[in-house]
């Protein structure tokens, strides 16, 4: 881990220093199928493909115990959907649901688009705008721009735009305060070879993909 800090603030000028206590760490997870209209995401649950809350664990396991970061250090999110319990519960418990229920991450930070469930805080818009290239803005939110890396842990899952599969780039779209859908038509557009495409906008700038220390791909399920 410290050579992987090391490495990625090499590449961006920050020299030879690796992680630096104190220094924030932004994990995104892809909470894309957390919505209904008819059940509250919080309490919903279902076979949909979602983040895999023990993957989840095992990084922070690493982050916490092998590098050392204090867990008020480290933010999980999703700006776009809420977080619903079934995953909630299972990282910040030790072994839920098995009682007596234990803390293990109670320090992390949960993010998600509304704060509207315990241990659960909304995201708040920064100064920062992702400018993509068809003229569209997005507010990024400072759970981002405050911290000092990212990780990005994508899925394999379907997108019913072209039943694609979406990946790395496609899981960023969780990066910006407003709603997610307005970006659809530039994000089909650019399924044309040659076309723009959002994800480049995503990966180009500096605080998403310029900030992205490890992409870690959650093969659990597909």
């Amino acid at each position: 881990w410290n050579l992987l800090f090391r490495d990625f603030n090499e590449k961006h000028g920050k020299g030879d220093i690796g992680y630096t206590p104190g220094e924030k760490i932004a994990i995104k997870v892809n909470l894309n199928n957390q919505y209904s209209a008819f059940i509250d995401p919080y309490i919903k649950q279902d076979n949909e493909r979602d983040a895999s809350p023990y993957l989840t664990k095992a990084l922070l396991k690493e982050l916490t115990d092998t590098v050392g970061i204090n867990q008020t250090d480290i933010t999980i999110y999703d700006a776009s959907r809420k977080m619903g319990n079934w995953f909630y519960n299972r990282v910040y418990y030790q072994n839920y649901p098995t009682t007596p229920l234990t803390p293990e991450y109670p320090n992390i930070h949960y993010v998600d688009k509304a704060g509207e469930a315990p241990g659960r805080e909304q995201a708040q818009p920064s100064q920062q705008l992702i400018y993509f290239s068809d003229g569209l803005t997005r507010t990024l939110p400072t759970c981002v721009t405050e911290a000092d890396y990212l990780i990005n842990i994508p899925i394999l899952k379907m997108h019913p735009i072209n039943h694609g599969v979406t990946l790395s780039g496609k899981n960023f779209y969780g990066t910006w305060i407003e709603p997610v859908v307005k970006v659809h038509p530039y994000h089909i557009d650019g399924l044309t070879m040659g076309n723009p495409t959002p994800q480049t906008d995503l990966l180009a700038h500096e605080h998403i993909g310029g900030k992205t220390l490890l992409y870690l791909g959650d093969g659990l399920y597909g």
